[in-house]
């Protein structure tokens, strides 16, 4: 296919996104679609273009963010690093093609999942036992897509210096012992900024349980993925340990803009929805436990500020965590 008619394919369907009622769910289902119909080399370089496509776009580039994150590395990094000119003479190994039906079979599992876990009709005891499975496929998801990106420091040919990680901290290896006392080191380290264990704890209602509570971050959880502000191999798990008062080294990836989850620890914040420990502020917590899209930690907290075009969305986020904005206490009973 010539790149002409490849790019007049590509403007149809952002044509049709754009009049889509939810773009994350109609983007994915294409995504999906090309995925499982294409080869590996020629799925990465249409979706690459597309991304390219959609960041001319102003009222696109949440979405092209969206699917830079999720295909711009790994496999398709290559492809978002140069655009290739000629597409489909490409060719992928072996491995590349294992892993590749992997990840389709994955993601074809939990969309399935997804889909059991909205009927009404399961009681709890199916509902936990496919929460299981679901959160199981997005850990295996989550280790095929980032096992080549993380930790993969070997050696280093080049004077013969191997790297080593050991316990998240890079050492090196030249056979050699490292003088004591090295000052040079010492005014060279440079301190990063505060990581705590602590978490926010979720001020509910009295005469609600756990499990209630439980449900209402999990609302909030499966709210904040269609609006692509957190990636969809998150662990509902990981997402709630953030807010249940109790000590953890959770991360999770906001993938928003850092101005909407200042906006949304703030309002939960200022209706009384969460607290923190004594002696630590939000911001720490909030820096400790959610990182960037490339998996960094988030800085400058005092010079965002509330955006005006996701207010009303934030406030409505908000309002998942407070029961008294239930129109009616049954709706919860799905949930249970």
């Amino acid at each position: 296919m010539q790149e002409k008619e490849e790019i007049e394919i590509l403007n149809g369907i952002i044509a049709k996104l754009n009049v889509s009622e939810n773009r994350i769910i109609e983007i994915n289902r294409i995504l999906c679609q090309w995925r499982e119909t294409m080869k590996t080399s020629d799925f990465f370089n249409r979706v690459s273009m597309l991304y390219k496509l959609l960041m001319e776009k102003s009222d696109m580039e949440r979405l092209a963010d969206y699917i830079r994150i999720k295909y711009g590395s790994g496999l398709g990094k290559k492809y978002f690093e140069t655009q290739p000119q000629n597409i489909g003479n490409d060719k992928s190994d072996g491995n590349d093609n294992v892993k590749d039906l992997e990840i389709a079979r994955l993601k074809a599992e939990i969309e399935r999942l997804n889909k059991e876990l909205k009927k009404k009709t399961m009681d709890k005891e199916e509902k936990l036992k496919i929460w299981a499975e679901l959160a199981k496929a997005k850990g295996n998801l989550t280790v095929i897509l980032e096992q080549n990106n993380e930790h993969n420091i070997e050696n280093v040919e080049a004077g013969g210096i191997g790297i080593q990680i050991n316990n998240g901290v890079q050492t090196v290896n030249n056979d050699k012992k490292k003088p004591a006392g090295n000052k040079d080191a010492r005014k060279k380290k440079q301190s990063g900024p505060m990581l705590v264990k602590d978490t926010f704890t979720y001020r509910f209602l009295n005469d609600e349980d756990g499990t209630a509570r439980l449900t209402r971050l999990t609302r909030l959880y499966q709210a904040l993925l269609p609006a692509g502000w957190i990636p969809e191999e998150t662990k509902p798990e990981d997402f709630t340990a953030i807010f249940e008062g109790k000590p953890t080294d959770v991360k999770v990836k906001w993938t928003g803009k850092q101005s909407d989850l200042y906006a949304l620890i703030n309002r939960l914040e200022s209706r009384g929805l969460i607290s923190c420990p004594k002696g630590v502020t939000k911001w720490v917590i909030t820096g400790s436990h959610f990182l960037d899209c490339n998996s960094k930690q988030f800085s400058d907290w005092n010079s965002q500020k509330t955006p005006k075009k996701s207010a009303a969305t934030i406030e409505a986020f908000a309002d998942l965590l407070d029961p008294t904005k239930d129109d009616d206490k049954k709706r919860l009973s799905s949930w249970d």
